[in-house]
C-alpha cells in the first residue's frame, strides 16, 4: 500500500487510526499516526488535533537500520557491503556503488554495485580528476540531479547505463580523517529529499563507528606517511 492509498484510506474511515503500519525501511511496527501525512492531514481535518506520537529523526532512521545490518559483518569490506544495501533500503534507490580508495592503484576502485547492469564495473578505478571523487577527498558529499554540476554529471554517468536518473547522491565514508570510501546512490523517479540525506547521514556515521569500535584500519603506511591523493589519470 502507498501513502496516497493509505490517505485514502484513513480519510473514508476504512483504515482505523489506531493501526499499525510498517514500511520497508522500519525496524518495528509504528502507529498510523506516526506517518507524517496521515499526520498533517488530520490536523488539517481537525485542527485542535495534537498527537501524541512524534515521528523518529530521519538521521537515527538511517542510524538504527544501518547497526541491524552492520551486526553481520566480520569484516571491513562486508561492512561497506551491507552498509550500501541499508542505504538502499532506506531511500529506495534503484543503483547503488561502492568504490574503496586501493593504495597500488592510488585511486578509487569499485567493489559493489547495485542494479542492473552495473556489475561488470566492478574493479575499474576512478579517474582522480573525476568531480565527486575530488569531493569525496574532500569529505563533502553530492546532491542533486543530472544538469546540477561536473559531480552529479559524473555520477549519473556511472550509475544511469540507460536508465534516466533524476536524483543521485554520494557519501563519503572517512576513516581516520582520510576518505577511505565513495558511496553513491541512484533512482529514477524523484530526487533525493532530505530526509533521505538525514538517513544516509546516519548510516555513515553507523559505518564509520563500526570502523572504529571494531579497529579496522584499512589504511597501509605508505598512505598514511605520504597523504596520498588519487592519481590524476
Amino acid at each position: 500500500m502507498n501513502t496516497v492509498t493509505l490517505l485514502q484510506g484513513v480519510a473514508e474511515g476504512h483504515v482505523p487510526t489506531d493501526s499499525l503500519v510498517r514500511a520497508h525501511a522500519w525496524s518495528q511496527w509504528r502507529n498510523i499516526l506516526q506517518i507524517r501525512e496521515v499526520s498533517a492531514f488530520q490536523k488539517a481535518s481537525n485542527p485542535s488535533f495534537e498527537p501524541r506520537w512524534e515521528l523518529p529523526y530521519p538521521e537515527d532512521e538511517g542510524q538504527a537500520l544501518a547497526r541491524s545490518f552492520l551486526r553481520c559483518a566480520i569484516s571491513s569490506t562486508e561492512a561497506l557491503l551491507l552498509a550500501m544495501h541499508a542505504a538502499v533500503e532506506l531511500t529506495r534507490a534503484e543503483v547503488a556503488m561502492v568504490h574503496r580508495y586501493r593504495g597500488p592503484e592510488r585511486a578509487f576502485v569499485t567493489s559493489f554495485t547495485h542494479g542492473d547492469g552495473l556489475e561488470p564495473s566492478v574493479g575499474h578505478a576512478l579517474p582522480g580528476y573525476d568531480a565527486a571523487c575530488v569531493a569525496a577527498m574532500d569529505g563533502r558529499g553530492v546532491w542533486g540531479s543530472q544538469g546540477v554540476g561536473s559531480a552529479q554529471r559524473a555520477l549519473v554517468a556511472r550509475l544511469s547505463r540507460g536508465m534516466a536518473l533524476r536524483g543521485v547522491a554520494m557519501v563519503p565514508i572517512r576513516v581516520m580523517d582520510r576518505t577511505y570510501a565513495m558511496l553513491e546512490l541512484g533512482r529514477s523517479d524523484h530526487p533525493f529529499r532530505n530526509c533521505d540525506k538525514a538517513r544516509l547521514t546516519g548510516v555513515r556515521r553507523a559505518l564509520e563507528q563500526v570502523f572504529v569500535g571494531e579497529g579496522w584500519n584499512p589504511w597501509p603506511m605508505s598512505v598514511l606517511r605520504g597523504r596520498q591523493r588519487p592519481t590524476m589519470m
